[in-house]
Formats: structure tokens, C-alpha cells, sequence
């Protein structure tokens, strides 16, 4: 069985594709995140900070939904 994947204008068109007849389906969704973290004790540099103490975080996680 051939899989193909959809490509759209933008994600939701992507998801929302339609497969010919004969082809097998599966869906994903992914959520990515970034965000500043300012540790309470800003004094103690460890390694990876921020020039300014701070620290970015990044997270990333993705699941078959059908």
C-alpha cells in the first residue's frame, strides 16, 4: 500500500485532505512551544542562559490522531 503525504496551502488544509480510493489514511497533530523561563535565583548562571540569566525552553510533541 502506497502512502502519500498531503500537502495543502496551510496545516489545516493538509489534515482536512481527502486520500483516493484504495489508500490507506492516518492523521498527526504536532505542537511545538517556546518560552522564556526567569529562574527565581538569577545570581547563578548555569550553563545554556541567556546573557540576560534567562533561559529559553523549547518543547515539541506529536501523536497519530486516526
Amino acid at each position: 500500500m502506497q502512502r502519500v503525504r498531503q500537502n495543502g496551502v496551510d496545516k489545516a488544509t493538509a489534515y482536512n485532505g481527502v486520500c483516493p480510493n484504495g489508500q490507506a489514511y492516518a492523521r498527526y497533530i504536532q505542537v511545538e512551544i517556546t518560552k522564556v523561563y526567569t529562574p527565581m535565583f538569577t545570581k547563578v548562571k548555569f550553563a545554556g542562559a541567556n546573557a540576560d540569566g534567562t533561559y529559553t525552553l523549547h518543547g515539541k510533541a506529536g501523536i497519530r490522531v486516526q
